[in-house]
């Protein structure tokens, strides 16, 4: 179970509970407050459902509820705004730059994965008539059109739109479970019912995202390298 609230959640040890990874939408909870408390109430009965199908007990005394699925209205406050990295200044034009943009896309869209290198390579070989930029704004640039798990990028979107949802699930799965992650199927197809709100998913589907993003290797799945091997 704690291999799928790591796709929605952060564990705080210190708290022994999960925050959501998603930040609250502040100005929703300020103007629908009713419907934050309404909802509250609704994910306390889940919760306690949730509690006794995963550990076969009631729940504790102390508000077990509120760890097991946070709470929508646990902070209510406009979180401070953290420090922004200054963004790197443009040596290329407006015209090279989505130039770029789209031949990264497509590129991403063919070989589905693909590791800093070979995706430089391989817009090198695409002959393209625009300068080429420094190391530093053409990782800025692939991040636009590019998902970076650890190193290692795919598209933000795919081709087949039928099979995004579960595809992002693994996503987040591998970006979660670090750069050595090893994924199992049932942790695989538990998350994406949950997420996809499914009561199941397909097998079709699921050999589809595995094989696009990931290697098999025995019981478990990792992410592919990205270098074309």
């Amino acid at each position: 179970m704690e291999d799928v609230l790591k796709v929605f959640a952060i564990r705080r040890p210190d708290l022994k509970d999960w925050k959501f990874k998603e930040p609250q939408d502040v100005s929703f909870v300020r103007k629908h407050p009713d419907i934050v408390d309404e909802q509250d109430k609704a994910w306390e009965v889940r919760g306690e459902k949730l509690y006794i199908q995963i550990y076969g007990k009631d729940p504790p005394k102390m508000d077990m509820t509120a760890k097991v699925v946070p709470k929508l209205n646990a902070n209510k406050k406009v979180a401070e705004a953290s420090p922004q990295t200054l963004p790197v200044k443009s040596v290329i034009s407006d015209k090279a730059r989505e130039v770029l943009l789209k031949a990264i896309e497509k590129l991403l869209h063919t070989h589905k994965v693909c590791n800093f290198q070979r995706l430089g390579q391989l817009l090198r070989d695409t002959s393209l008539e625009v300068p080429p930029p420094p190391e530093r704004e053409l990782r800025e640039i692939i991040k636009e059109v590019a998902i970076d798990i650890h190193g290692v990028f795919v598209s933000k979107t795919s081709p087949d739109h039928s099979y995004e949802g579960l595809r992002r699930t693994v996503i987040d799965l591998l970006i979660v479970e670090g750069p050595n992650a090893k994924l199992r199927k049932a942790a695989i197809i538990e998350a994406g019912k949950i997420r996809l709100k499914r009561a199941d998913i397909p097998t079709v589907e699921y050999n589809k995202v595995m094989q696009e993003l990931c290697v098999s290797r025995g019981s478990v799945w990792t992410l592919k390298s990205g270098d074309g091997d």
